[in-house]
């Protein structure tokens, strides 16, 4: 993967297009995370975005966090210090979404939640309790005879998590995805990035068409779309093909390792 990007970057350069890389935390198994070079992805890409949720993920069998504030923290450490990736580099992923955790027994199933659904699953006299640590709400409640467990993104988990892009001078924010937000959250991001929308900066939701995925940059970001591509077996059908198409669409690039579509 790290041979690919070296080969791609200077095919963009040649028409001035970004590209960021988007990586998972560096604390995981040898097949999603361990495998990636992110000290050579960091100093080829001219951005990595790093994907801070799924910290108790699909495969986890254990209830806990999707998006812990001490985590992030923490594999912000390992990217500054054991990968050697620059800050300025580096956009922090954050998620539109959390698990619920409903357990029956020695039995835990899971499904994902966006933020803009927490009301209709979350009933209105459950308890929440605030966990400094996470910088996130718990909840349990029983549903159905099941023990429901929830660590809760809303806008107060978020807002300290995007307190961390000031606080290691991190080069912005990414989300994962459109359409799971309540129409607040765009509030505290302006908030905390200090964005004006009316003074040249464009919301990422201008941007999310259909066959795009936008780049959110710290400062103000005016021009192009971006397109997501894909890591596949045969190199040739990016490098002979995307440069063309790059340069008739005008569009940034991000690369990412998780995603296997090419969309154009």
């Amino acid at each position: 993967f790290s041979r690919f990007i070296i080969e791609l970057k200077p095919r963009l350069s040649e028409i001035g297009a970004i590209l960021s890389v988007d990586v998972t935390a560096p604390d995981g198994g040898e097949e999603w995370s361990l495998c990636y070079d992110r000290h050579v992805i960091g100093n080829v890409a001219d951005y990595i975005v790093f994907m801070a949720y799924d910290q108790n993920g699909s495969s986890s069998t254990t209830p806990g966090t999707n998006s812990g504030y001490d985590w992030i923290s923490a594999n912000l450490d390992k990217f500054l210090g054991q990968e050697g990736v620059e800050a300025e580099k580096i956009i922090l992923g954050l998620p539109f979404y959390m698990r619920v955790w409903e357990e029956n027994g020695d039995k835990v199933d899971k499904y994902i939640l966006n933020m803009n659904k927490v009301n209709e699953v979350v009933p209105s006299n459950a308890e929440k309790t605030w966990n400094d640590n996470l910088k996130q709400y718990y909840v349990e409640f029983m549903d159905d005879g099941l023990l429901n467990r929830i660590w809760i993104e809303d806008e107060e988990s978020f807002r300290a998590k995007l307190s961390l892009i000031e606080q290691y001078n991190l080069a912005g924010a990414a989300y994962w995805a459109k359409g799971r937000e309540p129409d607040s959250i765009w509030n505290v991001i302006a908030e905390e990035l200090k964005i004006n929308w009316d003074k040249g900066t464009v919301p990422l939701s201008h941007f999310w068409e259909k066959g795009t995925v936008p780049l959110s940059q710290r400062y103000n970001y005016t021009g192009g779309k971006m397109v997501k591509i894909l890591y596949i077996e045969d190199n040739q059908i990016i490098a002979n093909g995307i440069k063309q198409y790059l340069e008739n669409e005008n569009l940034l690039v991000d690369i990412s390792c998780s995603i296997r579509e090419l969309y154009n």
